[in-house]
């Protein structure tokens, strides 16, 4: 129930759909990878856990109702290379970067 991700989601939310009101539910869900996840694929792969477990977890607290949408977050991080893009710059050969996935999935 990270607060960052659930106002990230309702604020994509809303400007996706401006004239709807929006319930947003939260909860605490397992992403299934790595607790700091180290590239896009692990990253990717969190994100849909957590998008396929949310929808499990709002069916069994809502007597088996579906959701319109079932969102998962996951942040990770990557070493990165700038040195191609900045050649001459001292530094840049070896980086980290982070950024995170977004798993939408609409109910059937």
């Amino acid at each position: 129930k990270n607060p960052v991700k659930v106002n990230a989601v309702r604020a994509g939310f809303a400007a996706a759909f401006p004239l709807t009101a929006l319930e947003v539910v939260a909860y605490d869900i397992p992403s299934g990878v790595s607790d700091q996840p180290w590239g896009e694929a692990e990253t990717r792969q969190g994100a849909l856990n957590r998008a396929e477990n949310c929808l499990g977890a709002h069916c069994l607290g809502h007597g088996g109702a579906m959701p319109d949408f079932a969102v998962g977050v996951e942040g990770g991080v990557a070493e990165c290379s700038l040195s191609s893009l900045h050649p001459g710059t001292p530094g840049l050969d070896s980086c980290t970067e982070c950024f995170a996935f977004l798993a939408v999935m609409r109910s059937p």
